[in-house]
């Protein structure tokens, strides 16, 4: 069994169909959402990705207020809480 080790927030698999079909698989360490990207697009896809976790990210830090205030919580991360 693979774990993904900690601190990378994006994981990139690259097996034999995915050679032939030009693509890579990207998987998200904090949802665990993968998805088959163009190997033309890889370069624009990540930035974007690491934006989402980033906001994300800030959105969970925010827990605490988001017990008293739901609404805030579910603005900010509308898919993750």
């Amino acid at each position: 069994m693979y774990q993904t080790p900690q601190g990378v927030p994006i994981r990139l698999e690259l097996g034999p169909k995915d050679m032939e079909k030009k693509t890579v698989m990207l998987a998200r360490r904090d949802t665990g959402v993968k998805e088959s990207v163009a190997w033309d697009d890889v370069a624009a896809r990540i930035p974007e990705l690491l934006e989402q976790i980033q906001a994300s990210q800030t959105c969970f830090s925010s827990l605490p207020f988001a017990q008293e205030n739901k609404q805030h919580v579910y603005k900010c991360c509308p898919n993750s809480c």
